[in-house]
């Protein structure tokens, strides 16, 4: 009996918590949207949060590398560094509404596929291999170069 109120209260805390994404609705207004087909990747900064200098060096210096391999916006994928606060993705059925002040840590990679609710990842280490998940992209940050296609 007592495992049932833990599990409840548990389902309960869940719940009350507020998601950096949820499903836009028609008063929300954005700083950036996006639509499918694009693909994007979005750095951002939660300014409401103190970030140590290494956390805001590590995203920097990784989000301007992962800039430099896609050379920034293509027609397949965009990829920026932003002070945006809200943005908006759709992928033509669902609209979801994402917003940078509501983030649990102060920075933040956006990842959106174009078809599904778009992705935030918080440790720099995992943003290569969630780019080479999502999106069939291998990154060599060393040599700042990509593979000429990019899979749509």
């Amino acid at each position: 009996m007592l495992k049932n109120y833990l599990l409840l209260l548990l389902v309960a805390l869940y719940s009350c918590t507020t998601s950096p994404i949820r499903t836009a609705t028609t008063n929300d207004k954005a700083d950036f949207g996006i639509s499918n087909p694009t693909k994007a990747l979005f750095f951002v900064q939660n300014e409401n949060l103190k970030a140590n200098e290494q956390q805001l060096k590590e995203h920097t210096e990784l989000s301007n590398k992962i800039y430099n391999s896609f050379g920034g916006a293509t027609d397949k994928l965009f990829v920026g560094r932003t002070n945006a606060k809200t943005f908006k993705f759709s992928n033509g059925t669902t609209t979801w509404y994402a917003d940078v002040n509501t983030l649990n840590r102060p920075t933040a990679m956006i990842l959106f596929d174009g078809e599904h609710s778009p992705l935030i990842e918080y440790k720099t280490s995992k943003y290569e291999n969630l780019i080479k998940n999502k999106f069939g992209i291998v990154i060599n940050l060393t040599k700042n170069k990509l593979p000429l296609e990019i899979p749509i």
